[in-house]
């Protein structure tokens, strides 16, 4: 049986959380918006200041694909777009959130800023129900650079742990709790 990846990745809405690293700072903080027949998952850093939006759709099978990303403008080529660059991808070239998926990732010409026109990659996605119920789904994803998280996930209640790498490869793990107080686990 498929997962329902929504189910466990989704926060509900309107609820900011804040992730915490081993010391107990504030490192990054998700909070998930209502965007016409989209979602926006609003990813900020430690002190609230905004990083990018992750503009996903539910599927019918409950999966999730994300058709695109927003940034804050940082290039001269973005300065028409209103104070955010975009890089929307092509439909069958977008990044889907599933038990076990993988495939290219390809710009939208007619929805992304100049600055990310070339952003071509690739994805990776594998998630795997643990014996206490919880969600884990891994994440990879190449542009320029490789990325990876593991997002440890609980049902209706979205992610309460994320493992990745820094870009100089220094593992990293942030839960939603400061140390020293537990994470949810399954209900």
């Amino acid at each position: 049986m498929p997962i329902r990846i929504a189910d466990y990745f989704l926060l509900p809405l309107n609820q900011r959380r804040p992730f915490y690293d081993k010391a107990g700072d504030p490192v990054v903080g998700f909070e998930l918006q209502p965007a016409g027949n989209l979602l926006r998952l609003h990813q900020t850093d430690g002190f609230g200041v905004w990083q990018c939006d992750w503009m996903l759709r539910i599927e019918p099978d409950a999966s999730l694909t994300e058709v695109g990303d927003e940034y804050p403008a940082t290039s001269r080529l973005d300065m028409f777009s209103g104070g955010r660059t975009k890089l929307y991808f092509l439909p069958g070239h977008e990044i889907r959130w599933a038990d076990s998926e993988s495939g290219t990732i390809w710009p939208n010409p007619a929805k992304t800023s100049p600055s990310k026109l070339g952003s071509f990659g690739t994805f990776l996605v594998k998630s795997l129900i643990l014996p206490d119920g919880t969600c884990q789904i891994y994440m990879e994803q190449r542009f320029k650079t490789q990325e990876r998280s593991v997002f440890r996930c609980r049902y209706g209640h979205g992610p309460f742990e994320i493992d990745y790498l820094e870009p100089n490869g220094e593992a990293v793990t942030v839960t939603e709790k400061p140390p020293g107080e537990p994470n949810p686990t399954a209900a």
